[in-house]
Order: C-alpha cells, then structure tokens, then sequence
C-alpha cells in the first residue's frame, strides 16, 4: 500500500472506530457524559477520509498541509494522523475511569488509554533508527547483578524489617479493597493520597501469595532490584563499562536501598523512575536518539503513579532544557521535537491521574502539605530554612538519617562516602558537561526535598536519590583506578586488584551493617513499640478461626484500629476498640464463639473486670525477644 492509501486507511478506521466508542459509550455508560462530539468528529473523519480517497486535488492540499509538521517532527505523513487520533483516545479513557472508586467501564477506560498511548509512540518512532546493542557479557552480567539483588531485597522479609508497620498495612488494606472487587479505578488518589495504581499492583502479588507480609514487600524487592540493574547500565552508557559494574554492585549492597526495597510501600519506585527516566534522556540528548526520547517520556510518565517525589523529575527536565537553551542552542533547536514528543507521551501516560488532580486538587497537594516543616517569624523562619537545608544536604555522607529508617548514619557510609567525594571533584574537573548536569541537579533536588520538608533528613524522601549517589561512587572509584594506573603504569592491575579489593570490603561492610548490625539495632527500637505490640498480636491472631472477636481494652497509646498492619494480617478476625470505662461498654455485640480481650502490659488493672464478667477464660502475657511483657490476652470460649 502507497503512502496516500495508508494515510486515506487510518483517517478512515480510525474515524469509524471514533465513532462507534462515541456511540458505545453514549448509550451504555450515560453517566460518563455527553460523547456526541466522538460522534461529529468520527464521522468527519470518515467522510474526510472519502473526499480524499476521491478528489487528488484534495488529497495533494491535504499533503501539503502536513509536511510542514512531519518533516519538523522527523516522522512520515501517516504519523501525523496518528499523533492527531491519540488525544481523543486518552481522553475517552479518562471519561470511561471516573473519579470514583470503581470505574464507569473499566476494559473501555484501559484499553482506549493503552490505545492513545500507543498512538503517540507509533506517531513519534522513527522508523529505521539504530538502536544500541548489547554484549552478551552485559547481558548475562545484568542477570546476575538483578538476581542478586533482588536475593539480597526479598529473601526473609517477614522478619527483616522485623515488624509490618502501620504503613504498610494500609498500603495492604488498599490493595485488598482491588482483590475484594470495591475498588478497580487505578487513575484516582487512594491511601494517603498516592496514586491507586500502586495498591492495584500490590494486590496481583497479594492474589497470588495471600494476604501475607512476603506479599505485600515482593513487589518492591523486584523494583529494588530492577533498579540496580538500571543504575549499571546508566552507569555503563555514562562514563564506562567499569564505572557501571561498579555502580551497579554499590546499589546492590547500599544498606539503605536494601531497606527501602524491603518494605512494602511506593518510596522505591521514584529510584527505578528516576533511572529509567534521566538515564535514556541523558543518551537521547548525547547520541540524537528519538526512540530514547520516547522512553524517558513513558519512563516519567509512569513514575507519576507512585511516590510523590516523582513530580520532581520534571522540574529537572525543564532546568535542563532551559540550561540547554542558553548554552547549547543549536543542539537544544535540534532536540526540540523529541522534546516535545517526549513530554507528549508522558502526558499521554498520566493523562486520567491528571484530570483526578484537578478534580480533587487537594489530593495533589496532601502530601506535600503533609511534610511542610512548621514556621515562625520571618527571622526563624530564614534561619531554619538555612539550617535545614545544611543537614538536607549532609543526609548523603554525614548526618544521620532519621524517621523511617534510622541507622543512625547517613546513606553512603565511610568509605563509599570517600569515594562520592572523589567523584565529585572529578566530575567537576574532567566532566563539566551534561553528566556534570543530570546528575547535579539529580542530587541538588534531593537535598533541597530533604531539607525543605519536616524532620531532616527524612530517610523515606531520599530514597530516589541512592541511584545517583552510587553513580557518583562508582564513577570516582573507576576514575582514582584510571589516575593511579596512568601514574603507575608498570603497577596498573595491581591498582585495579586494589581499588576493587577496596570496594569488596565496602560492600561486605555495608551488608554486614545492615542485616547483622542495623538488625539488631531495628530490635532494640522497635522493643515494646505499638507497631512491635501490633506485630506480636497480630501473629498471635493468624490462626485463629473466622469470627474471632478481639476487644482491645482501651489505652492511650494505641487501639486495634490504630495500626493497619493489624488489620492487614488478621483479617478474619473483627476487632473491637473497648471504651475507656468497661462498665458502658456494650457487651451484647460480643457473640461469637472466641473473645479475645488485649490489655497492654501498663494497663493490666482493667483486665479485671473482664474477667469477671466473663469467668472462666485463659490468660496468658506476651513477651517481647528480652522477655518483657508487651501484652496481656484472655481468651474466652463460648459454651
């Protein structure tokens, strides 16, 4: 078929399907709205596609018409028409979504989506372009390098982090609500205002292992994993084959990345984001690769469905553009196409995530809200800005990390810390070029998000930033082996046996760090903690048969309902949070077979008139690894 009878072809399919959606959509899903305009613009396509088919004239005003885009775009005149079609389709899957928990038609709002996204990358592809090759050795290197680490990430989860925390049972909760059928809308805010598409992924895991701790932490030790792999081959392309080996080993064994991809919550994936994403628009800008371009714009689109840190990557996007405008014109003029191809397709991506943030523009907001630090006066206020930002910034080599993961060091640890340095001064002597600007303003970022939001460093908003930190390290290892072997060229494998001699005892270090030493250091903080108290309980409750009643006599501290993990493991049993006063409790809701009655250890006191009331039950005091009781349960069967 000629170019003329292709391009006639898509006007025509793709205005008859336009028009059937319209129509479907119209007549079976009439809360989605008026799709008349589907209608109008199907059947003028079709009748376009006619008039062409019929009238040479036509057709050569037509062409005419569209050169002009298609040769600034780079791409063939039939692409246009698909570029132009794609639009339609994302909007039609944002309308068939909805903005409730489960979607006005689901396979419809999936499938157009998936179309328009496909259009895009269809119309934008330019066909024939060469692609890169790899060597089998990085191919199988890159196999044993994800296999590794994600040993190293999803081996023994259900006891390191050693309990389940709140968190994370309400990131489960969330992906159960998608296995019990109340939730299927993966385009609208979900737990704590992230995006659903998470707690819908989680919940494929959840399906297939059960509604266990391994489960739930599965999904992001193959993220972790998947991002180690990525980080090498960023490495690789960026500064060389060693430099990403060595890249690539450092994330693996990076305690705190380990972590991160040992919990199950969405922090981990804004790393694998952020990789994917600058690693190909770093080679597209380098090597004037569209197919590149194309990736990174699906690669930041994606990334928006996960941790809010996300939002960032374009704000790093746009600083280098516009940094590229004023220092390379001619390459930025060159660039500008699959630019705007680039950010066409990642809106594309996150086209129906972005109609529910202006829908409920809150939920784009919470999460920043939620970590804005607190303020003063103006004179406070600029001294604590200051002071914040310091110890943002020493996160990565000096201060220690604090909140969800306190190791009581920062991310890289001495000697990997000495060797970030010596990257540093490297990159800014030898390399001030566009790695020197990707990967600053990677890190820039993450040190302006760590020290502008409460309680710095905040280990959980880091966690995209562990990437470049070991490109960094790998990069200044490969380079202090690259300047001594030059010195000493008679000695030069003796220095290379060295300077991995040195990385193998930062590695076995790290590791050693984290699954002997932070282990122990995780019981000691998590002694008699309300999420370990939930934990214990929570195992406890495991076996017990469906209709278990569990009443948590009441205290301050916490309540069954505080900690979702809770929930979470225990979901066959129904808890009940007692009143302060037993006496006004209502003891006619307890019918079931089992009562189980919790008292903390501290608040035994009113475990006495349960038993009382209800005589004849077991006691019996749970204890934490140092044989402190947590936790007091009298169980009580029915006759």
């Amino acid at each position: 078929m000629n170019e003329r009878g292709t391009l006639i072809s898509i006007l025509a399919i793709g205005g008859v399907l336009f028009a059937y959606l319209g129509i479907q959509t119209r007549v079976n899903q009439p809360s989605v709205g008026n799709t008349t305009w589907m209608l109008a613009i199907g059947l003028f396509m079709f009748a376009y596609g006619l008039i062409l088919h019929q009238s040479k004239k036509a057709y050569e005003r037509f062409e005419n018409s569209i050169d002009t885009p298609a040769g600034w775009l780079g791409v063939f005149r039939w692409q246009i028409i698909l570029l132009g079609l794609s639009p339609g389709f994302i909007i039609l899957g944002s309308l068939n979504a909805g903005f409730l928990p489960k979607m006005h038609n689901l396979p419809m709002s999936i499938g157009t989506w998936m179309m328009g996204i496909l259009l895009v990358l269809a119309g934008s592809y330019k066909w024939g372009e060469n692609k890169p090759k790899f060597s089998k050795k990085a191919v199988l290197f890159s196999v044993l390098l994800t296999y590794t680490a994600f040993l190293l990430r999803g081996i023994g989860t259900e006891a390191l982090p050693n309990i389940l925390t709140g968190d994370e049972g309400s990131a489960g909760l969330s992906a159960v609500r998608f296995i019990n059928g109340e939730w299927n809308n993966i385009f609208i805010s979900g737990w704590f205002s992230f995006p659903s598409f998470f707690s819908f992924i989680q919940s494929l895991s959840i399906r297939l292992f059960g509604q266990t701790t391994e489960a739930l932490r599965l999904v992001s030790a193959i993220v972790g994993a998947l991002t180690v792999t990525a980080t090498y081959m960023f490495g690789k392309a960026m500064f060389g084959q060693r430099a990403g080996i060595l890249a690539g080993i450092t994330l693996a064994a990076l305690h705190f990345h380990i972590h991160f991809s040992r919990l199950g919550i969405n922090n981990v994936w804004d790393g694998l984001g952020y990789t994917l994403t600058l690693g190909a628009l770093w080679y597209a800008w380098t090597y004037h690769k569209r197919f590149a371009y194309l990736f990174a714009g699906l690669a930041m689109g994606f990334a928006q469905y996960f941790y809010a840190t996300s939002r960032g990557l374009l704000g790093i996007v746009i600083l280098c553009s516009a940094l590229a405008f004023f220092v390379q014109r001619s390459h930025f003029k060159r660039a500008l196409p699959d630019l705007i191809l680039m950010l066409a397709i990642a809106v594309a991506v996150t086209f129906p995530l972005m109609m529910d943030y202006i829908q409920e523009p809150n939920q784009f907001i919470a999460p920043f809200i939620r970590v804005a630090p607190p303020h003063n006066n103006a004179t406070e206020t600029i001294g604590n800005v200051v002071s914040q930002l310091v110890v943002g910034f020493q996160a990565f080599t000096y201060a220690p990390l604090r909140y969800w993961y306190r190791p009581e060091t920062p991310i890289l640890r001495p000697i990997f810390a000495t060797f970030f340095y010596l990257g540093l001064i490297f990159l800014l002597l030898k390399n001030r070029d566009s790695r020197l600007v990707i990967l600053a303003m990677w890190l820039l970022l993450f040190g302006f998000i760590g020290g502008l939001s409460d309680s710095p460093p905040a280990s959980q908003r880091y966690v995209a930033a562990a990437p470049v930190c070991v490109l960094i390290v790998g990069y200044g290892v490969h380079k202090i082996i690259d300047f001594f072997e030059k010195l000493w060229p008679k000695y030069s494998k003796l220095v290379t046996g060295l300077g991995y001699a040195i990385m193998t005892v930062a590695v076995i270090s790290d590791l050693g760090f984290y699954f002997v030493e932070y282990r122990g250091m995780e019981l000691i903080y998590n002694l008699d903690s309300p999420g370990a108290i939930a934990q214990k309980l929570a195992t406890d409750l495991q076996d017990k048969s469906a209709g278990t009643q569990v009443v948590f006599l009441h205290h301050p501290l916490m309540g069954f309902y505080s900690i979702a993990s809770l929930q979470y493991l225990a979901p066959q049993v129904k808890g009940i949070d007692a009143p302060e006063e037993w006496g006004t409790f209502d003891q006619k809701q307890l019918n079931g077979n089992t009562i189980i009655f919790v008292s903390l250890a501290d608040n035994f006191d009113k475990m006495e008139p349960v038993q009382k009331d209800f005589p004849g039950g077991t006691l019996i005091s749970k204890k934490a690894w140092n044989g402190e009781i947590l936790f007091w349960l009298y169980e009580y069967r029915a006759n």
